[in-house]
């Protein structure tokens, strides 16, 4: 039988974007640079303007945040949630 997927919530990804900023004290364009994404594709997620990351981003980004890719897309994280090795 195949797995089961959550649904994701809309706009969690901008969501969790805008918690791992303000976990480890980032502007827009620093957490952008950690990540490969412009300030404005940050800004973009963050505000709700874009929805569906790539799959790529979602990877640079989890694996960035310590955090599973599920997590980061299915999930509300909190500052506690983050675990980000040489801030």
């Amino acid at each position: 039988m195949a797995e089961k997927k959550t649904a994701r919530e809309p706009g969690c990804f901008g969501k969790n974007l805008a918690v791992i900023r303000a976990a480890l004290h980032l502007s827009q364009e620093q957490l952008g640079e950690k990540v490969g994404l412009s300030r404005q594709q940050v800004y973009r997620y963050e505000q709700g303007l874009t929805f569906e990351p790539l799959h790529s981003t979602v990877e640079r980004v989890a694996s960035f945040a310590g955090v599973s890719q599920e997590q980061l897309t299915h999930t509300l994280l909190r500052e506690g949630d983050i675990h980000v090795d040489g801030r």
